[in-house]
């Protein structure tokens, strides 16, 4: 396999070495990021165990695949690095990378030890410029940027998706608050979240497809969001994901007011709880001409929106759900479903019966149901035998049965 021609080569190693996460995409964020970095922990152990094949495979993976995704929390960790890519031989070319994470950016003044700063991303991009797909960033307390740090992000040219994520402190058993904050209350001068968030958005048009904001509260006032963008649209982002949990008195109004803002928007992920769904009512309004598909944790969370008509949506896959979810199933919400999937843990949840039916007849357009993770919990015969007289397809995905 040394003498193989580079062309196969590389597909060889791309199949081996690829992870594919499509079965977990729909997951709860937690139990998504742990399958992620396990199935990255199992492909480093694979790389290096390949590189020590021949030099050839050394070189060659070390450019195509052993830096594919970088992670930093700290700016001892990237200077580092970084020095070292400087310090590699001359015969190897720049490693790629196409996943790029920079958690715990400080942006309040000297970083603590062990903390980012906005020069690690700086210079983590500047190198990675060519390569980068995914941008993964987290920032402590305050999200701003640098213009020169939002113009380099801009700057990459395959740029596809965007992860924005706020960590706060709690000091003294203090909660954050959204406030109002003028440029001259940043540090240095730099812009408010909310200019800066703006700014990205303008700065990545015509690349993103893809927008996570899991984790991401802004401090500013939510309406400020909504005066920097203007009748700014961002038009090729199709994919939306979201939490409803809150920090503080923080809320999602400022991401509200974005999801306006998102012409072409057609899949949207809800994870957190359910319990406070009527705070999506403005964007669930906002996309009821063009959502296909949804993605929900807790189907608690689709109760304010289920007399709403969404003629697009085709697919829901609800995670968390229990005996009120088949009455959910005839609202108007689902009437033009044709793709349903269900975690099957429900169906064995302790002291309760769980989904006994399921209204198949008032799905016309149901052609599927997914049952995820059936070799642990398996739906009941009942459940199997409804879809097989309605002739819907029962798909186990992974090989569940």
């Amino acid at each position: 396999m040394a003498d193989l021609p580079d062309e196969v080569l590389e597909r060889i190693f791309r199949n081996v070495v690829q992870i594919d996460l499509a079965p977990s995409m729909w997951l709860p964020i937690a139990t998504y990021e742990g399958i992620k970095q396990r199935e990255i922990a199992r492909r480093i152990r694979l790389i290096a165990k390949m590189r020590l094949v021949c030099r050839r495979w050394a070189d060659w993976l070390y450019a195509s695949y052993l830096y594919d995704e970088l992670s930093f929390k700290c700016a001892y960790r990237a200077s580092t690095f970084i020095h070292q890519l400087a310090e590699r031989p001359r015969a190897l070319p720049l490693p790629q990378c196409r996943y790029l994470k920079v958690h715990e950016i400080w942006t309040s003044g000297a970083a603590p030890p062990g903390m980012a700063e906005i020069e690690s991303l700086d210079a983590l991009v500047e190198q990675f410029s060519e390569t980068i797909v995914a941008l993964d960033i987290r920032f402590v307390n305050f999200f701003t940027l640098w213009p020169s740090t939002i113009e380099k992000i801009g700057g990459i040219r395959n740029l596809r998706f965007l992860r924005l994520g706020i960590r706060f402190t709690r000091v003294g058993g203090g909660k954050t608050k959204g406030v109002s904050v003028d440029r001259d209350m940043t540090v240095n001068g730099l812009p408010t979240d909310s200019e800066c968030l703006a700014s990205l958005l303008r700065a990545v048009d015509q690349k993103l497809v893809a927008l996570d904001f899991t984790d991401f509260r802004p401090v500013c006032s939510p309406t400020l969001l909504g005066e920097v963008l203007g009748d700014y649209q961002c038009s090729t982002i199709t994919t939306l994901k979201l939490d409803v949990k809150t920090e503080g008195n923080l809320t999602l109004d400022g991401i509200v007011r974005l999801s306006a803002k998102l012409p072409n928007l057609k899949v949207l992920w809800i994870g957190g709880p359910g319990h406070q769904g009527e705070i999506l009512l403005p964007i669930f309004e906002s996309l009821r001409e063009k959502l296909e598909e949804l993605y929900v944790t807790d189907a608690r969370v689709l109760q304010p929106v289920l007399n709403i008509s969404f003629p697009r949506l085709r697919v829901v896959r609800v995670h968390d759900w229990d005996r009120d979810f088949p009455g959910f199933l005839r609202k108007n919400m689902f009437a033009s479903v044709e793709i349903l999937a269900l975690n099957c843990f429900p169906f064995h949840k302790k002291h309760k019966k769980i989904l006994p039916w399921m209204p198949l007849a008032t799905l016309p357009h149901l052609r599927r149901v997914e049952f995820h993770e059936a070799s642990g919990f398996l739906p009941t015969r009942w459940i199997e035998d409804q879809c097989d007289e309605h002739e819907v397809e029962r798909v186990y995905p992974r090989g569940d049965t």
